[in-house]
């Protein structure tokens, strides 16, 4: 908001382009460098350790890996996260 405001330029992820309404003109997209990753961390929990490994086998498994590469498609026409789990 304030890039448009001053017109000026800016650096933004693309989640972040889409999820707010702005005029702005895309000048770079798609380049390596320019990449937002993501990742999950296992703590051990004292209480529900099983809870961690679930949750990060949910996340990195099929079916996470397809929630999060069509989350933002119906509003936004395109998802708004990549899915990239690395096998463990």
């Amino acid at each position: 908001m304030m890039a448009k405001e001053k017109e000026a330029y800016t650096l933004v992820d693309e989640a972040t382009y889409l999820t707010n309404e702005n005029n702005l003109q895309v000048l770079v997209q798609g380049d390596k460098s320019l990449l937002n990753p993501y990742g999950v961390i296992g703590v051990k929990s004292a209480k529900n350790p099983k809870v961690v490994d679930s949750f990060i086998s949910f996340i990195t498994g099929e079916e996470g890996q397809k929630v999060i590469g069509n989350y933002g498609k119906d509003k936004y026409g395109k998802a708004i996260f990549t899915p990239e789990a690395k096998k463990r």
